[in-house]
């Protein structure tokens, strides 16, 4: 395999001189084709398998300031982005010509996205901290028209949402240790849409994400080079 790099994003310079990276931090492809990218400001999307990718947020000098760290594509014309300014998630439904906004709620900073398919997803997030203990999540069946809420009793932060159908997921969290110098993490399973959670185990590391293989068998991996599985 050969490596080749595609694209590279300009450093910017801000009216105060300061200077801002543009790192990339979360890609979804939703055919071989057509992806989607972001990190730091930019909204990057590819239609030829990532040989060439176009900045669509390049010229908007407020982007840098995004707090967003992941992207999710549902078809080849909609992709939503969590938690694009503090408590929204944008969305577009027409591959990036024009872009929407749906608000979790005041002070709830969305993490974490995931559709299903075209009418089912979930959103979640909490108010910023890892001590935080106000969580939510919430669930559309239409495609993101209307939304219900659900409020969760995390321990720390969620960073990561999965489900493998309408009913059955899993969330993880990553908190501080009681040292206040190390992270742990709680990994959550539902069996109801997300309306209720029961912790499925513990780790006294950080858990970085997790992938399903299927109901029974789950991939973690965390900080130091950790790999469990279930």
């Amino acid at each position: 395999m050969i490596i080749t790099e595609v694209y590279e994003a300009q450093i910017n310079v801000d009216s105060e001189m300061s200077l801002w990276t543009r790192n990339l931090e979360s890609i979804s492809f939703v055919s071989k084709t057509i992806g989607w990218g972001i990190g730091s400001g930019q909204v990057l999307f590819t239609q030829d398998a990532g040989d060439n990718w176009v900045n669509l947020f390049k010229d908007d000098n407020i982007i840098p300031y995004s707090h967003a760290h992941r992207i999710f594509c549902v078809t080849e014309q909609e992709c939503w982005i969590p938690g694009f300014f503090k408590n929204e998630c944008c969305y577009t439904k027409d591959c990036g010509k024009s872009w929407n906004v749906k608000k979790m709620g005041d002070n709830i900073y969305p993490k974490d996205i995931f559709f299903l398919n075209s009418s089912f997803g979930w959103i979640i997030g909490n108010e910023g901290g890892y001590k935080s203990k106000k969580a939510e999540i919430h669930l559309t069946k239409d495609g993101g028209i209307t939304w219900g809420r659900t409020f969760l009793n995390l321990i720390g932060m969620p960073i990561k949402l999965l489900f493998i159908n309408e009913l059955c997921g899993w969330v993880l969290d990553n908190f501080l240790a009681n040292d206040e110098d190390s992270f742990e993490s709680n990994l959550y399973y539902t069996k109801d849409s997300g309306r209720t959670w029961k912790r499925v185990t513990n780790f006294n590391k950080q858990i970085l994400d997790f992938t399903v293989i299927n109901d029974k068998k789950l991939i973690v991996v965390g900080e130091n080079g950790f790999i469990s599985c279930s």
